[in-house]
């Protein structure tokens, strides 16, 4: 019996160290085995580690968003934290601690204090850029989104959910554009009070477009591990991620030395700047139609051609307008009355109603916001030959004020045929650019000078 157990412990352990050989070697010290790893890609959405960088998805508008949230170094860092319309971070995003409002009697922003108040009603309200957490925070062009960004970023990449985005720890969701680049967004969740919501798993972008159905919320971008989304659905008060975009820079003139003549092609030649103005982007001086120096007021009282509208003294082909039945026929501004012409002199004039109905067929045009990082908007027109010319939004002068900042109005050198009140001039605004026959030849606006 005795000699059975023997051998049969001594076959275990004969079976034991063949286990264990290719484990151990002769001195019982450990042999590494090698495993075939496969390495889980990384996701490069940067060119270097100088961030953040401007991201080309090659998106319509020509839009690029930044890699990274604002107050962040890199793609994966939640950054800071902005209740709507402010651009510092704080510690509890709650009414009490919103900047504008006094117990949810809204100071700034709102319903009231909109775009629809001047445009129409459909219109969305979009932060200035002083209250613009991405201008203020990183200036230049920066800017938050608007809708129409997030409603064109969602329809041009596809999404992805990403846990561990490059072994980083963080989840967050990745948008990749058809050109093959991608930015992602970390789920930093939102401020609510003193509290951190939702980190990790959720996430929550604000743009700079405010609800025209509730006051007390605003448009912002959603991600979670189920899908995107952009929806007018967070309350202003809480702390809510910024992620900056920026428009290309426009490049108009060779060099600096304005003013420039630009071939628009059958658009015509136009120039690069208004008169008074000593660059492209500024807005120059205004005039009265048919008056060739600016001004302090511009009413009847001190317009050139007539004291109101009944009582003109020149432009004036309907007696009912003119001052004890005053008519001379003209339609067309004399170049001593065309301002372009008497301020810059040579082949410069106006433009006539023709030349407008040419730049508005013979072009594409868009709204731009923030002209290369100069705080100022305008109305972009692009020839087919790929130059262009940038009417600022000027605005109006009515008596002694500047009205409908954020507008433009230029005028031409043509008076309507059925009114003499009437003269033709190019109008936009941020959804609309026309040329139209209107009244209030006494105010003040902007020109922009052609050659024949």
């Amino acid at each position: 019996m005795k000699r059975i157990i023997i051998i049969i412990i001594a076959f275990a352990f004969s079976v034991f160290a063949s286990a264990q050989k290719g484990r151990y070697n002769k001195g019982r010290r450990p042999v590494r085995t090698s495993q075939r790893v496969t390495p889980r890609p990384t996701i490069k959405t940067c060119p270097d580690n100088n961030h953040p960088h401007a991201i080309d998805l090659g998106l319509p508008s020509g839009t690029k968003w930044a890699c990274c949230n604002v107050g962040s170094e890199k793609p994966e860092r939640y950054g800071n934290y902005y209740a709507y319309g402010e651009t510092g971070t704080k510690s509890n995003y709650d009414v009490d601690t919103y900047e504008w409002s006094d117990d949810w009697d809204l100071t700034e922003y709102g319903i009231y204090h909109n775009l629809s108040a001047r445009f129409d009603t459909d219109e969305f309200e979009n932060l200035d850029l002083a209250y613009d957490a991405a201008n203020v925070n990183w200036h230049g062009e920066w800017s938050m989104p608007k809708i129409e960004n997030l409603n064109e970023l969602i329809e041009n990449t596809t999404y992805k959910w990403v846990n561990n985005f490059n072994g980083t720890g963080v989840n967050g969701a990745l948008l990749t554009a058809s050109n093959g680049n991608c930015i992602f967004f970390p789920a930093a969740g939102w401020r609510n009070g003193m509290s951190l919501d939702k980190a990790g798993s959720e996430c929550r972008y604000w743009s700079s477009s405010g609800s025209t159905n509730n006051q007390y919320i605003a448009w912002c971008l959603g991600f979670d591990s189920g899908g995107e989304d952009y929806y007018e659905g967070k309350d202003r008060t809480n702390g809510l991620s910024v992620r900056a975009v920026c428009n290309e820079t426009i490049s108009l003139c060779p060099d600096g030395n304005h003013p420039h003549v630009i071939d628009m092609g059958e658009a015509g030649k136009w120039a690069c700047c208004n008169v008074g103005a000593s660059k492209p982007e500024e807005f120059g001086d205004y005039f009265a139609w048919g008056e060739t120096t600016s001004k302090s007021k511009y009413d009847w009282d001190t317009y050139a051609w007539g004291s109101a509208e009944n009582e003109l003294t020149k432009y004036c082909a309907d007696s009912d307008f003119g001052k004890n039945d005053f008519t001379d026929n003209k339609y067309t501004l004399d170049l001593a009355d065309d301002a372009a012409h008497a301020n810059w002199g040579n082949e410069w004039r106006m433009p006539t109603s023709k030349d407008f109905e040419n730049l508005l067929k013979y072009t594409n045009n868009k709204w731009v916001e923030n002209y290369n990082g100069k705080g100022m908007n305008a109305w972009l027109f692009i020839a087919s030959n790929g130059n262009r010319i940038l009417l600022p939004a000027a605005g109006t002068h009515h008596v002694m004020s500047l009205c409908s900042q954020g507008t433009g109005d230029y005028w031409s050198s043509s008076l309507c045929n059925d009114n003499p009140h009437y003269p033709y001039r190019l109008g936009y605004y941020p959804g609309d650019v026309r040329g139209y026959y209107d009244r209030n030849r006494q105010d003040g606006r902007s020109v922009r000078p052609v050659l024949p």
